[in-house]
């Protein structure tokens, strides 16, 4: 079996950097702010649009996301029965949680 590889643990941060007097401005997504050798960057996204802003929003919200996921699926091991069906939530969430962990989705 191939080990999944680990995200960098969170708490994940998000920052845009640059002034507003700057032509390109972009958000920063960080983690681990008291790293020997400064914060450890992620990603960056640019800032030229709100859907800039969303995706960064996203990643900077993906490792709370990601735990969220597993929480849920555990807590639900058979699923959720919603207006006497069953509701197939849990496909989707375990789809997610494998791409988030390397997997194909």
């Amino acid at each position: 079996m191939i080990n999944q590889p680990k995200p960098t643990p969170g708490p994940w941060f998000l920052k845009l950097e640059g002034s507003e007097l700057d032509a390109y401005r972009q958000w920063k997504i960080s983690a681990q702010p008291n790293h020997k050798h400064g914060p450890l960057r992620i990603a960056t996204a640019p800032n030229n649009s709100s859907e800039d802003k969303a995706n960064a929003v996203l990643m900077y919200a993906a490792p709370r996301l990601l735990e969220a996921l597993k929480a849920a699926v555990k807590a639900h091991p058979f699923g959720v029965r919603i207006d006497g069906k069953w509701d197939d939530w849990r496909d989707l969430a375990e789809t997610a949680i494998n791409a988030a962990q390397g997997g194909n989705d």
